[in-house]
């Protein structure tokens, strides 16, 4: 039996187990399976294996391994700035500024013609 057969059996005797367990304790579960195995095999055989979100599992690792170093995560999400919030832009430019009448040609004979002073 390979290692992988093995951690498969485990895997299933414990979700056995543990069927209606909530997610972040089978998140946890699966970080531990992975820090169990010393990293051998990939995030994404435990996330499959657990039924866990890979994204999740990969940022509870890290962050278990920044625990462990003493290093802290750097924050790398871009920031967002705003400008301007709705209520400020429909203040610039209101919509009644645009043209809200109907396209026939009647509209535009009284756009050419009609305000002309005879």
């Amino acid at each position: 039996m390979t290692r992988e057969e093995e951690i498969a059996e485990e895997i299933y005797q414990e979700r056995k187990r543990f069927a209606y367990m909530e997610n972040q304790s089978l998140m946890d579960m699966a970080a531990t399976a992975w820090w169990n195995d010393y990293g051998m095999l990939p995030a994404s055989y435990f996330a499959k294996a657990y039924r866990v979100d890979l994204r999740k599992l990969t940022i509870l690792i890290q962050k278990q391994m920044s625990e462990k170093v003493g290093i802290p995560l750097p924050n790398t999400a871009p920031k967002v700035e705003v400008y301007n919030t709705e209520q400020e832009l429909n203040a610039y430019y209101p919509k009644a500024s645009a043209l809200s009448l109907p396209y026939t040609p009647e509209l535009f004979y009284y756009l050419k013609y009609g305000f002309q002073e005879t």
